[in-house]
């Protein structure tokens, strides 16, 4: 009721709330807001921080992983329910690590080689272990060792050997075996192995066993014209990632110190 209504209507009462405690309580108050805004500028403002602040977050998410088969993967969607998250990168300016852009200990990786024109045709028959198999072709049939890698080493009867042996085995056996390769030879090794890098699907199979983590990069001199940094610079990103012989730890013992070792 107003002030007016009550004091036509009920003087008595009206005198009496005068009295004590005045009209303040009785006019209306307007509700307060945590903030306002005083022109139509500020709340643009407001609306283009938050839309800003959306989007940067959108941009930051980069998620490392590691498949079944112990591939490394960088998506900007969270890795499958199969797959195991390694890190997630929350910066907009972090990429996929590259061992080209550290200043210490750098290796340049240069562009991966597709298989080139002049690399022989050859049908693989049968895979021996991690980094080394049997192929025909051209009324010839040939022992190859993957250049410019090692793998884990197995025993003599191709039981168990080291840790990893017999995955990284089967890695190339899912990759090549039954299947027409491509081989860029590089002379003969030990055993008259012929030394190649070896392409099928246009993937180079032995910078795919280093990127899985199931092989190294030979400690060895490499045969003249073989270009090792792009086994050196996927060799690092799998121990950094900590996936397969990687996982071992200070225990992981390398092929050539296992063969010298077992001698």
């Amino acid at each position: 009721m107003s002030e007016k209504e009550l004091r036509r209507t009920r003087p008595v009462l009206y005198e009496k709330r005068k009295k004590n405690f005045g009209f303040q309580h009785l006019k209306r108050t307007k509700p307060k807001m945590f903030f306002s805004f005083r022109t139509s500028f500020d709340a643009a403002v407001l609306c283009a921080l938050f839309v800003f602040a959306t989007a940067t977050a959108a941009l930051c998410q980069v998620y490392q992983w590691v498949d079944q088969r112990g591939v490394m993967h960088f998506t900007s969607k969270p890795p499958p329910a199969d797959g195991r998250l390694i890190n997630m990168f929350e910066d907009e300016n972090l990429r996929r690590p590259n061992p080209a852009d550290e200043p210490q200990g750098s290796v340049p990786a240069p562009e991966i080689p597709e298989a080139p024109e002049d690399a022989g045709q050859f049908s693989v028959t049968h895979v021996y272990d991690g980094d080394s198999f049997e192929a025909e072709g051209h009324n010839i049939t040939i022992q190859v060792r993957l250049a410019g890698i090692d793998a884990p080493e197995t025993d003599k009867d191709g039981s168990t050997g080291q840790p990893y042996s017999l995955r990284a085995k089967a890695f190339l056996a899912e990759m090549i075996e039954g299947r027409v390769v491509s081989l860029k030879g590089y002379g003969s090794g030990s055993y008259n192995r012929q030394l190649a890098e070896v392409f099928v699907d246009g993937k180079n199979v032995a910078l795919e066993l280093v990127r899985a983590g199931l092989a190294e990069t030979y400690a060895g001199q490499p045969p003249k014209g073989l270009d090792v940094s792009i086994y050196i610079a996927a060799e690092d990103l799998a121990k950094r990632a900590g996936i397969g012989i990687w996982s071992q730890g200070e225990g992981y013992e390398s092929p050539s110190a296992w063969r010298r070792r077992m001698r």
